[in-house]
């Protein structure tokens, strides 16, 4: 239990010192550094939004997309693809622990449009490991909605 209540206040100290360098940096003036921010304080969200069963889980989601969706100001494709693909795989992540709790196929939908903005990046970069874990989200993200899918069919059909 302690080592939860660290990890929390450790996500806490991230965002406050997250949101203090937001202070400083614009996406107009520093974007790179306003990037930097705001994934660190999306990857903190994200971490609380682990540790939560339900309510708070998907406020934190929603913090993280947003903070990974900011932080795409800054990491752009044409000036930082790899940045780029690595918050896109953030923000897939953070859109599928939200489907996991609420407006389930709109947030897969979100996850797999993100997933596949990663993968035109890592499909032609020597970073393997990256490209693979894309692809297995990809993946995991295809059977989900496919389950989704037939769930649906199945109350229409009936």
């Amino acid at each position: 239990m302690a080592d939860m209540d660290q990890i929390k206040e450790k996500c806490e100290n991230a965002i406050a010192a997250g949101r203090e360098a937001l202070d400083k940096f614009t996406p107009e003036e520093h974007p790179i550094d306003y990037a930097r921010a705001c994934n660190s304080i999306g990857g903190a969200y994200g971490t609380l939004a682990n540790l939560e069963e339900t309510g708070d889980k998907a406020d934190n989601c929603k913090k993280a997309c947003v903070s990974f969706e900011q932080a795409l100001m800054g990491y752009t494709l044409k000036e930082h693809p790899i940045e780029y693909a690595k918050t896109n795989s953030n923000l897939g992540n953070a859109y599928a622990m939200l489907a996991s709790v609420e407006d389930r196929d709109a947030n897969c939908i979100k996850a797999f449009q993100a997933f596949l903005e990663a993968f035109k990046v890592f499909k032609d970069s020597d970073d393997t490991e990256a490209m693979q874990a894309t692809i297995q989200n990809i993946h995991l993200h295809l059977q989900v909605c496919e389950k989704l899918r037939r769930k649906l069919e199945e109350l229409f059909v009936k």
